[in-house]
């Protein structure tokens, strides 16, 4: 009778003991899972909610300076591509007012110098 008793303390103790054992290695794995995700939010502050501040970030290493005409065709909304209007007139390159306007947005919006753009825009 005493036997039985014992027998059932010590599988109740080592059922309770496992129990804690699992907890704590809970806890551990929750409470790293916490410090990590708060360590990659706080890392993570760059505000690229649209395309410009995207671009704006993408481009930021650059040294602007090294850009001689102040235009850059991938920092802007390439619709078209530039290399097309080579100052060669061919059936490929032939614009009407719509596409002007495009390709004016396309340099305007490619303007890559810390001043503004003197230039006019068209609407």
């Amino acid at each position: 009778m005493y036997g039985n008793k014992n027998y059932r303390w010590s599988l109740r103790h080592e059922i309770l003991n496992n129990q804690n054992q699992f907890m704590k290695k809970l806890f551990k794995i929750l409470l790293g899972l916490i410090i990590l995700t708060s360590c990659i939010e706080s890392t993570a502050q760059v505000d690229t909610s649209t395309t410009q501040k995207l671009l704006q970030y993408i481009m930021q290493p650059l040294d602007k300076n090294q850009i001689p005409t102040g235009f850059l065709e991938e920092y802007g909304c390439p619709m078209l591509p530039a290399a097309t209007f080579n100052g060669t007139l061919t059936d490929s390159n032939r614009i009407d007012m719509n596409l002007w306007r495009t390709l004016y947005l396309q340099l305007q919006t490619g303007w890559t110098r810390a001043i503004t753009n003197r230039s006019i825009f068209i609407t």
